[in-house]
């Protein structure tokens, strides 16, 4: 499975490497509301990832396989938007990234329970999702309470349905 070349996995990796001209009309082509505040948005958390990514090159270089720290802020776009949680209790849910946005589906609902600090699961849906049959898409809802369209844009590289 790879990403389409064509779209880029969240608006702040763009921003690492698109001129702001280019970042706004990306954001407007999606209906974010204010493309220039939104690119600006992107552009501040692409100047961060790029930092970290930096950092990270050059700390683990020996381990990196010859990784760029281009190749980096793209695996850290890519791994931010496809995140449950925040801070610390972040986690990845492998294949949940394979479900397509439906407004109103649910909601992916991250259950974190803890011995120590190892985490030692995670949960896709609320206990509400309906029973699939063979052959039926599942979705979720990836609009999360207080999410504006700029925030899921520099976030996911689109705006969802709902927003």
């Amino acid at each position: 499975l790879r990403p389409r070349a064509d779209e880029p996995p969240s608006g702040f990796y763009l921003a690492a490497s698109a001129s702001k001209e280019d970042v706004v009309m990306a954001a407007r082509d999606v209906g974010v509301p204010d493309p220039n505040e939104a690119a600006d948005q992107a552009i501040q958390a692409a100047t961060g990832a790029r930092a970290n990514a930096e950092q990270l090159v050059d700390e683990f270089r020996g381990v990196l396989c010859g990784a760029t720290v281009d190749d980096v802020l793209w695996s850290m776009a890519h791994v931010s938007s496809r995140a449950f949680g925040g801070g610390a209790e972040v986690g990845l849910l492998p294949f949940i990234d394979l479900c397509n946005h439906s407004f109103g589906a649910a909601k992916p609902y991250p259950l974190i329970r803890r011995e120590g600090d190892e985490l030692v699961g995670l949960t896709p849906m609320n206990a509400s999702m309906n029973e699939l049959e063979k052959g039926d898409e599942a979705f979720l809802d990836y609009v999360t309470t207080g999410t504006s369209k700029q925030n899921a844009w520099v976030n996911f590289g689109f705006v969802p349905e709902g927003l």
